[in-house]
């Protein structure tokens, strides 16, 4: 078995980029390193389920208003599932974890990085949503899975990893 030199949590939110994280799989496990690729409520396999809500194109759409209706955010949902699979990794591997999230998990891998950065050794995302304070100069649509009710008054998503 030997040390191991790492670990890597992996989330995606497109369930067709497999492909490449077999490929980075096979990479990390060549590097010593360990690898969890795992799938976050309402992406990827858990999300294949298509809903009719407002004509959006992602399955978490729906999610997200009913955690909103809740006092939820599908952010905060989504970043606490991390915290606990960042957890497990670090307890299996006795390593900080690196995150790399892909798309709309950027923002719930932030969350969870700035709670614990003691679990995390970085996080690097990939596909990264444009940050609130952007998406609001711009007037871009600003999906509710990728929004903390009231967060753009104390700070911004990008905030919590730099």
């Amino acid at each position: 078995v030997g040390t191991v030199k790492g670990a890597i949590l992996v989330v995606d939110d497109r369930d067709y980029q497999r492909p490449i994280h077999r490929a980075r799989v096979a990479a990390a496990l060549a590097e010593g390193k360990a690898i969890m690729v795992a799938d976050l409520a309402g992406t990827s396999e858990s999300g294949k389920r298509r809903y009719s809500f407002y004509g959006m194109k992602n399955a978490d759409e729906g999610t997200a208003v009913m955690l909103y209706l809740l006092g939820k955010s599908l952010v905060g949902v989504r970043a606490e599932e991390l915290l606990v699979l960042g957890d497990a990794l670090k307890r299996r591997t006795e390593q900080a974890v690196e995150m790399v999230p892909h798309g709309r998990p950027c923002i719930s891998a932030a969350h969870a990085f700035a709670v614990r950065r003691d679990l995390f050794s970085k996080v690097t995302c990939l596909r990264t949503p444009s940050s609130w304070a952007q998406s609001v100069r711009e007037s871009e649509f600003i999906p509710f899975a990728n929004v903390v009710f009231g967060g753009l008054l104390d700070y911004d998503w990008t905030d919590l990893i730099k």
